[in-house]
């Protein structure tokens, strides 16, 4: 039971694992934040427009999520990218030869 972790194997899953749970924490904090203010004593009046904005905010996380999702895979972005370039073989720089001058 008292194993070492190692996280090093777990690498790659925490860096896709780190935007997508920071997308879902920040656009619903706004909302947090603007009904907190409210109840510090903010007016309604002024964080009203704000409120509306901040509450369909996290509906706005569902969008970015597939984007997200395919930028912190390494194999999704590798296929998005030979998707998105439309089947166009990348280009290779081919070797050249180089000649030595022997000074006489």
């Amino acid at each position: 039971m008292k194993q070492q972790f190692h996280w090093r194997r777990y690498r790659v899953m925490v860096m896709q694992v780190l935007p997508i749970s920071c997308i879902f924490l920040i656009f619903p904090f706004l909302y947090v934040i603007v009904v907190l203010l409210q109840i510090c004593g903010l007016s309604a009046a002024i964080g009203g427009a704000f409120l509306s904005i901040a509450r369909f905010s996290s509906y706005y996380a569902l969008l970015i999520f597939p984007i997200i999702a395919v930028g912190s895979s390494a194999e999704l972005r590798h296929k998005f990218k030979k998707i998105l370039l439309c089947g166009r073989p990348e280009r290779a720089i081919a070797p050249t030869m180089t000649f030595n001058r022997q000074m006489t």
